[in-house]
């Protein structure tokens, strides 16, 4: 079964709202219900609930495009999804990889798949699916007037139609478009970035393969090996160590602009943390301690710093982080804003005050200067590994 008319279409995505939107409200529900009661171990398992049902929702799109048997192909999660760091607001970072002269005609089934499960997931940009394809090299530079205008084209055999896309995604899409979708190419950018402690070289989560994990998975996995005695850890450390100090947190002020909040407290911060796992994760390796992948849910449960003899609460404070930051995204999503680098309006800090005098933007500061100052304390604990 494929989908190739238009009505066959909206009958699959109108189904699969209409079934998804009460169990997608009460995510949304349990998320609130934390809101002036956080646990830990209550938002994790919220957490990979909601992943779960992301996954559901993925797989039963996906039954409904047989392409991917015919050839050889995979279909890979990576970012939070992958790592275990999902929020309620998370994107979904889905990246379709085949031989690249498929493109031409597999091209308008990603964009069928991606605006579908934007729709049931109630994302407001198709923008918010997309994929690690992202920073892959271009194969070709078309120029497409649609995205000029911030709209998508979705192809059937019956009609076209366009989509409305959130303002200022003209670059996510224009690469997304124009990407390389080969499996060599893929592999290459995951193994220039082993060495450079890049938490995206062992974060991924395979969703379908049909011939082509098996390599991909392999090459990773043998250049990680080759090089996971020889890494300049040191080198690394420090530099990281540098970032996390030079990550200030806001000063007083009255107003932020919704891209500046999300680069402030979500996109450095978080980063740091990655980078901090990805040189966990090595040395763990380097120590015999087995591990599949960059997994934060997996590091935690296993004690995986208890095991490196490093006496922390890092993923304690690290979860209450997420926690903050969820609190503040539920406040925009009342104002029907999302926290995007796209959104260069203003809007004012006391928007963030909640009934217990709290300010969401303090609380912020506050346990981000707690977790630069856990992750500084696990670096330089580290340096018995060196």
């Amino acid at each position: 079964m494929s989908i190739s008319m238009y009505k066959e279409y909206q009958d699959v995505l109108i189904k699969n709202k209409n079934y998804y939107n009460d169990l997608m409200n009460d995510i949304l529900m349990k998320y609130q219900d934390l809101f002036y009661k956080y646990d830990k171990e209550r938002f994790k398992t919220l957490m990979l609930e909601q992943k779960k049902l992301i996954l559901e929702i993925i797989y039963n799109v996906l039954d409904n495009y047989d392409e991917f048997t015919r050839f050889e192909n995979m279909i890979i999660l990576t970012g939070s999804l992958a790592r275990n760091t999902n929020l309620l607001f998370s994107d979904v970072d889905i990246s379709f990889i085949y031989d690249n002269k498929y493109k031409k005609n597999l091209f308008h089934i990603e964009e069928q798949i991606s605006y579908m499960l934007s729709q049931i997931f109630g994302f407001r940009g198709r923008d918010r699916i997309h994929g690690i394809t992202f920073y892959l090299p271009h194969i070709e530079e078309k120029k497409y007037d649609s995205i000029d205008n911030n709209n998508y084209e979705l192809k059937f055999k019956d009609k076209n139609i366009f989509f409305h896309c959130r303002k200022n995604s003209f670059e996510t899409m224009y690469n997304t478009y124009n990407s390389t979708r080969s499996v060599y190419d893929l592999t290459k950018y995951f193994i220039e970035g082993l060495p450079k402690f890049e938490e995206w070289t062992n974060c991924y989560e395979l969703i379908r393969d049909n011939g082509l994990y098996t390599y991909f998975y392999k090459s990773i996995m043998h250049n990680d090996l080759i090089h996971i005695f020889n890494y300049n850890y040191r080198y690394y450390t420090n530099k990281l160590l540098s970032k996390i100090n030079e990550d200030v947190s806001l000063e007083k002020e009255y107003t932020i602009s919704i891209c500046r909040l999300k680069k402030k407290y979500k996109t450095i911060p978080l980063c740091n943390f990655y980078s901090l796992l990805s040189i966990l994760y090595k040395i763990a390796i380097k120590n015999e301690i087995k591990l599949s992948s960059i997994d934060v849910n997996y590091f935690d449960q296993i004690n995986l710093l208890n095991k490196l003899n490093i006496q922390s609460d890092l993923f304690d404070k690290f979860y209450y982080y997420l926690f903050i930051i969820t609190k503040v995204q539920l406040k925009l999503d009342c104002l029907n804003l999302d926290l995007s680098s796209h959104d260069d309006r203003n809007i004012a800090i006391n928007l963030f005050n909640i009934e217990n005098g709290t300010n969401l933007i303090s609380e912020l500061n506050k346990q981000k200067s707690n977790l630069n100052k856990e992750m500084t304390l696990v670096l330089k604990n580290l340096s018995n590994y060196y």
